[in-house]
């Protein structure tokens, strides 16, 4: 979900704003579009786009028109993703021994080889975490997958595996 800021006094309202971040959607997912008026009285929907994909005329880098229920227009520009490299844990903590998963992007190496919140790394490439020490650790897991190194993991459940990651790229989602 994602929301512009309001335009004040206006009756033609432009935004020039990109999403945050990539982000992924499947091909059957629904979408939903709302343009509101907002002011000192309240709110009031103006116009608003349901259906279970984008419009057909919405193609990468080009204006596409949208017109909504309720006779607005909305213009939409859909562009390409950005491709990132590295692991794809963006949030971790290094506890004792080990790298703790605190968030992991769906669509990475990381995300792929089925990492989750709550593992514990407690090797890269068979060094262990320790031996990295707290300032080699995370430039280690930061290069695994581009050097396809095996991470050793601790699971939530305390069972040990060994995940090989991928060298593809991650596609950040919201």
């Amino acid at each position: 979900m994602f929301e512009s800021p309001a335009a004040n006094d206006s009756l033609s309202p432009e935004w020039e704003l990109r999403l945050p971040r990539n982000f992924f959607t499947p091909a059957d997912a629904s979408y939903r579009f709302e343009l509101w008026d907002r002011d000192d009285i309240g709110a009031d929907p103006i116009g608003m786009y349901r259906n279970r994909s984008l419009p057909p005329n919405l193609v990468a880098d080009a204006d596409a028109s949208l017109m909504l229920e309720g006779g607005a227009q909305l213009m939409l520009r859909l562009s390409n993703p950005q491709a990132h490299s590295g692991v794809g844990i963006s949030l971790y903590e290094l506890r004792g021994d080990a790298l703790v998963v605190v968030e992991v992007e769906t669509h990475s190496p990381a995300g792929r080889a089925g990492l989750a919140p709550g593992d514990a790394i407690v090797a890269i490439g068979g060094e262990t975490v320790s031996d990295l020490g707290p300032q080699g650790a995370p430039g280690a897991l930061s290069m695994a997958a581009q050097r396809q190194q095996r991470l050793r993991v601790r699971g939530s459940n305390g069972q040990m595996r060994e995940v090989d990651l991928d060298r593809g790229y991650t596609w950040l989602s919201m």
